[in-house]
């Protein structure tokens, strides 16, 4: 059967018998014994990395997002979809569909389609295998593919069973959905109903930060029928969508200057709106020869949450000792209160290291995705770069916030506060 035009069909029976899981008479009775013996243990080993990888039962969805970052997609805005119900979880992403490959990647255990640093997040071939924290049956639909998988069953976490194609599919258009029933390792409806709070929580406690690094995803949809919440986050660059950015693949241009996420909330028929804005500065670095991909040069990130402007007209003597005083203390003096910690990022959030500016690089991550690799020589290499990476990026941040400053001192003018109906502020434009 040609790999590009292989049914659903054909493609699980293909890979069940990959496995030993396909009667085949020419076998003796020691090898099929044999064969029974690799299955088991194989099937332990994934259950225990399904269950003890990760420290939280919520992580896959980072792990999703992660995947459809990675996704192609045609001519759309890169999104993706998460829809919470009672009794499953699902994930639409429009993009533009598997491949063979990509579907004989996900009955794998680290066999990835993708390549370190080549563009994609992720390159370990394991993250899927996070979604039976909470399911023992995921089901995948993409393209002309429809199969899911039972962990209960032998070689159940990688062997596909075929699936039924939903009503209205389109194999051109329908892009991928991803759906998880709901079903507890421990089993009971009291446990159910819990993994369905920390589900709730966890999505809850999604940052605005999640968009700002990916390579193609610009918006996520939060569906949540427990909680009735309906969330939206939405990158922009500047004042618009960054939607003509990216290359053919729907990856974006990458470059230094101002990105925001818009993050709108509905719920309970009341809406609300905040927006996340961070000052951007990238460099390119040479890690001196030490390789990932085949190359030795990587991009740096630094980001700096901006924080509210005041606006009110400030005294003369105020503007002249900004207009006189150095870059720096410019650029403190339009800071309104300590920043938190902020996360370090591989793409996505890792987990915060005390820094109070995000720093986003291509790090080698633990299989876990929850802590940087500190014996890699990669890591090391790009961490030696940093304090001169983090005062370049001080610098621009510092003539960026002088320069806003300014700009916001000018704005505030006689003529604008009529606009806006405050007649009786009579102070002078700077």
């Amino acid at each position: 059967t040609s790999s590009s035009s292989i049914s659903n069909a054909a493609f699980c029976a293909e890979m069940r018998a990959s496995f030993g899981l396909v009667a085949n008479p020419e076998r003796s009775a020691g090898d099929r014994e044999a064969m029974r013996t690799l299955q088991e243990i194989s099937t332990n080993s994934i259950r225990r990395l399904a269950g003890e990888l990760y420290a939280t039962d919520v992580h896959f969805v980072l792990e999703v997002v992660q995947n459809a970052d990675d996704n192609t997609y045609a001519h759309a805005i890169p999104a993706l979809a998460i829809d919470v119900s009672a009794d499953a979880v699902v994930f639409t992403n429009n993009e533009v569909g598997f491949t063979p490959a990509n579907a004989r990647a996900l009955c794998s255990i680290g066999q990835s389609t993708k390549s370190a640093g080549g563009g994609y997040i992720g390159c370990k071939g394991i993250g899927f295998k996070s979604v039976f924290k909470v399911t023992t049956r995921p089901e995948l639909h993409s393209r002309q593919f429809h199969f899911s998988f039972d962990s209960t069953a032998e070689m159940g976490f990688v062997a596909p069973i075929p699936a039924p194609v939903p009503e209205g599919w389109d194999e051109e258009s329908s892009g991928t959905r991803l759906v998880l029933p709901l079903s507890h390792p421990a089993g009971s409806e009291s446990n159910k109903a819990q993994l369905l709070e920390q589900l709730s929580q966890g999505l809850k406690a999604i940052q605005p930060s999640l968009l700002l690094f990916l390579h193609r995803l610009r918006r996520i949809e939060i569906r949540n029928a427990i909680t009735d919440t309906q969330r939206v986050l939405t990158l922009y660059n500047g004042d618009e969508m960054e939607a003509e950015e990216g290359g053919g693949d729907g990856r974006r241009k990458r470059r230094s200057g101002v990105r925001h996420v818009l993050d709108a909330l509905r719920h309970a028929g009341k809406a609300t709106e905040t927006t996340m804005s961070v000052f951007v500065f990238l460099q390119e670095i040479s890690t001196g020869g030490i390789m990932r991909a085949q190359t030795s040069e990587t991009e740096v990130t630094i980001a700096f949450p901006l924080l509210p402007l005041q606006l009110q007209q400030p005294a003369e003597e105020e503007v002249a000792a900004i207009s006189s005083s150095s870059a720096t203390s410019a650029a403190s003096a339009v800071v309104q209160e300590p920043r938190a910690p902020c996360d370090v990022f591989a793409f996505l959030p890792v987990r915060s290291y005390g820094f109070r500016f995000i720093i986003q690089a291509d790090w080698i991550l633990s299989s876990s995705r929850e802590a940087i690799d500190g014996m890699s020589a990669w890591n090391l290499a790009i961490r030696a770069q940093l304090p001169t990476v983090i005062a370049q990026a001080c610098a621009a941040y510092a003539s960026f916030a002088l320069a806003e400053g300014e700009a916001d001192l000018q704005t505030d003018s006689p003529s604008r506060h009529e606009e806006s109906g405050d007649t009786d502020n009579n102070s002078n434009s700077n």
